[in-house]
């Protein structure tokens, strides 16, 4: 899940102009000077380009949700200062910064940081059986989807009814 999650935040933030642009002005917005910007950018991505890859390699699963760990709970608490502050900072965190960030991101954060944490503190699982790996993967999926989607099922269900 980890991995799908990080996979998806990275390609919504490169996927084109506009979204590398509304990335940016994320950053700007939350408080990061013009010269460090790119620097944290680059930190931020790679991070999540290192969680997608290690995850999902055995040898190298567990240093993923080391990594994990390190970025989504600087995340969550990034984001509750962010939020604390007052300010209307839009979440470009999947490419797209439609919702202002709100305490719900700090729990999907907050989430996705006890997922690290169980993923570093449970034994690694052996080859298993193909039908296990099925099923965790489509529960990994499930997950993943939604954690990139939290905003738009929030807004769905905010929705105003006829």
């Amino acid at each position: 899940m980890l991995a799908l999650v990080c996979a998806a935040a990275v390609t919504g933030k490169l996927r084109d102009r506009s979204a590398r642009a509304e990335f940016g002005a994320m950053l700007a917005a939350v408080g990061v000077p013009g010269a460090l910007r790119m620097p944290a950018a680059g930190a931020l991505l790679g991070g999540e380009v290192a969680v997608a890859g290690l995850s999902l390699v055995p040898a190298t699963a567990r240093l993923g949700a080391v990594i994990a760990f390190a970025l989504f709970g600087g995340l969550t608490l990034g984001v509750a200062h962010v939020v604390r502050s007052g300010s209307r900072t839009r979440c470009a965190c999947f490419g797209r910064a439609k919702e202002v960030l709100g305490w719900r991101h700090v729990a999907r954060n907050a989430a996705l940081t006890a997922a690290a944490v169980a993923a570093v503190a449970l034994p690694a699982a052996g080859p298993g059986r193909p039908a296990d790996l099925v099923a965790a993967t489509a529960v990994a999926a499930i997950g993943a989807i939604a954690v990139v989607l939290l905003d738009d099922v929030v807004s769905i269900l905010r929705a105003d009814r006829p």
